[in-house]
């Protein structure tokens, strides 16, 4: 359920007039009214027809720059996240998201994938609550509990709030859950992964599908706790779509086991690995489908009546959001010092510094999340010369470096630098290292998507709208 304020004002302000026009786009082609909805408990503009992140973002920049306020911010296309969700419905009509809510937990995002019908994969009490405290998103029965380590506590709160599924991939877990929980269908989590993925799980997560997981079937049975499917992750930034395919079929013939073991499994988890960024990236949301869907139909066929669910993140998480710094420093230099190629001594460079980096909303680089970093001033100026640049964070540390080396016009202090894709392992990550504040959120979301969001069954909306 999203949250709205339940009073009605009406204020009607053009948009050109509260923010300006962006210098880079005539003023005509900016949207002529915008009202706001209150999703998430955060003010969300809403525009006539579908807007793009780059001017929303210009629409913002102006607006702080004419309020002389040069603090870093980042947008939030909800626009975009419907697109995402209706383009996962289309590739893979039968499998149902959970989304993965430690990828990028802001209340706007999570409110609008409730309401859009998406589970959610929890791994920590905390995660538990945003979904199913005060605000009560869904139901206990949209959550997996996907840590295949838990603490005593969070099983207990776990039972108490009535989540029932939840993974496992060893012995110790069985027994632990037994003790602390009432009723428990758990999932058995497998290792299957992509040997390319960035972030390989399987030395962390899952048992060996061949010799270990049927010995943990048949150890459950034995405890009399039911284990309702399988469940495998074939790591974050992996490019092997096969790998879909090969942990379906393994996951067939522990059903079988499991069957044989009087364990009525109904529920595979395929997990995720799902990219954010298509264009970037050497896997697609198509070419996975391809082979989940193919899979499928082979091994868990529609007349089985099983459930297929997923554990997306990056893939809902990253286009939607888009992140602006301004140019707190901008440094002459010479181009060797960031190529490291002597012969670059007599060409001209720039060191720009800006007013969030990756202690902040840049954290994704560090934690390796990122598949690419790539910036464009916020208002582009024609003919510009380009040159070799490197973009510095603002803290004393000398790893705080968002791009070590690109091509950028010469800019000046105060200016904006524009990063798209950047919604996944971002936000979440960010710390007021060095006592820097955090970037601010903007959220923005056409009126058919809008529309979309409220025509969705599990849209539990009574939406009132505040023109502004």
């Amino acid at each position: 359920m999203v949250l709205l304020k339940s009073f009605f004002v009406f204020f009607v302000v053009f948009v050109q007039s509260s923010f300006g026009a962006p210098s880079s786009r005539k003023k005509q082609d900016l949207p002529k009214a915008a009202y706001y909805e209150r999703i998430g408990n955060s003010k969300v503009f809403v525009f006539k027809s579908s807007i793009n992140s780059t001017v929303f973002s210009q629409i913002i920049g102006n607006d702080k720059s004419r309020k002389n306020d040069d603090s870093p911010f980042y947008t939030v296309n909800l626009g975009t996240l419907v697109s995402k969700f209706q383009e996962w419905q289309r590739e893979m009509p039968r499998v149902k998201p959970f989304y993965s809510v430690k990828t990028n937990n802001e209340p706007v995002i999570l409110s609008t994938l409730a309401a859009l019908g998406s589970g959610f994969d929890c791994a920590s009490k905390n995660e538990i609550n945003m979904i199913l405290g005060n605000n009560k998103l869904t139901t206990p029965e949209n959550i997996i509990f996907a840590h295949t380590i838990k603490p005593e506590k969070f099983i207990l709160h776990a039972d108490k709030m009535g989540i029932n599924k939840m993974t496992f991939d060893n012995e110790e877990e069985l027994y632990k859950v037994k003790k602390f929980h009432s009723n428990p269908r758990m999932v058995l989590r497998i290792n299957v992964s992509d040997p390319t993925a960035s972030h390989k799980l399987g030395s962390k997560f899952g048992s060996n599908p061949v010799t270990d997981a049927p010995k943990l079937l048949e150890k459950a049975a034995e405890l009399g706790l039911k284990v309702i499917g399988i469940s495998f992750h074939i790591g974050s930034g992996a490019t092997k779509e096969e790998t879909y395919g090969i942990g379906i079929k393994y996951a067939r013939d522990l059903f079988d086991k499991g069957f044989e073991l009087g364990h009525n499994m109904t529920l595979l988890d395929i997990g995720g690995g799902y990219p954010g960024n298509d264009t970037d990236e050497e896997i697609s949301l198509q070419k996975i489908a391809k082979v989940v869907n193919t899979a499928l139909d082979k091994y868990f066929p529609e007349s089985g009546n099983y459930e297929i669910i997923a554990e997306p993140g990056r893939y809902f998480a990253t286009a939607p959001v888009s992140v602006t710094a301004n140019i707190v420093s901008s440094v002459e230099i010479k181009a060797e010092r960031i190529t490291k190629k002597p012969t670059d001594s007599n060409i001209t460079a720039y060191s720009y510094y800006l007013n969030d980096g990756v202690y902040g909303t840049f954290a994704c680089k560090v934690a390796d999340f990122c598949p690419t970093i790539s910036s464009f001033p916020l208002f582009p100026k024609k003919n510009q010369t380009q040159y070799i640049s490197a973009v510095w964070g603002p803290t004393c540390s000398d790893s705080d470096l968002i791009e070590e080396q690109t091509n950028l016009p010469h800019m000046e202090v105060g200016e904006w630098l524009y990063y798209p894709y950047m919604g996944a392992y971002s936000i979440v990550l960010a710390t007021d290292f060095n006592g820097f504040e955090r970037a601010k959120g903007y959220y923005c979301i056409d009126e058919k998507s809008l529309q979309y969001i409220k025509s969705r069954k599990a849209a539990k909306l009574d939406l009132v709208s505040v023109l502004f």
